[in-house]
């Protein structure tokens, strides 16, 4: 069911507690960089570094399906192998941002663990064909109101420059 809202759906990022208003056809990461936020990437929304990637705390069921090529992103990350463009990299999997095998399962039922989600509160791995709880922001599109987590996104600074050009 589409969204009823002229605005679009709203989804919530933690831990900065963000709503980014998502237009249509617009995944989450474009909604945040129209909105003026940083978030992590240094593919720049081409789907092949993963590091944009995202945990789904709840709406689930409001994000559409993910597509061939962001299940081949991510699964490396669910079998403990560094992502693509980690490849050959030594200890990739301990790189920060990088989760390995041991980093998926925290974050699919650590309850307790400060910035960790329990298992009542984090969508299970069935839920979303075979990804856990983890999406990608420059490829998943919302159709209403969900909450993920993502460290590192964070308002953008900007400065205003006189007419002759000096701070």
């Amino acid at each position: 069911m589409k969204d009823p809202r002229p605005g679009g759906p709203v989804v919530r990022v933690e831990p900065l507690g963000v709503e980014l208003t998502v237009e249509s056809g617009e995944t989450i990461i474009e909604a945040a960089w129209r909105l003026g936020y940083h978030w992590p990437t240094t593919c720049h929304g081409q789907g092949a570094c993963t590091v944009c990637r995202l945990e789904v705390v709840r709406g689930a069921e409001h994000l559409v399906a993910p597509d061939a090529e962001e299940v081949g992103a991510l699964e490396p990350l669910l079998s403990g192998r560094p992502p693509r463009g980690l490849v050959g990299v030594e200890g990739a999997a301990g790189v920060e941002g990088v989760a390995g095998m041991e980093g998926v399962a925290r974050m699919e039922g650590a309850a307790g663990v400060e910035g960790v989600a329990g298992p009542a509160d984090v969508v299970g791995a069935s839920d979303l064909m075979g990804v856990g709880n983890l999406r990608l922001a420059c490829r998943v599109r919302v159709t209403g109101d969900a909450v993920v987590r993502k460290k590192g996104v964070h308002r953008v600074q900007t400065v205003t420059l006189s007419d002759d050009g000096l701070l």
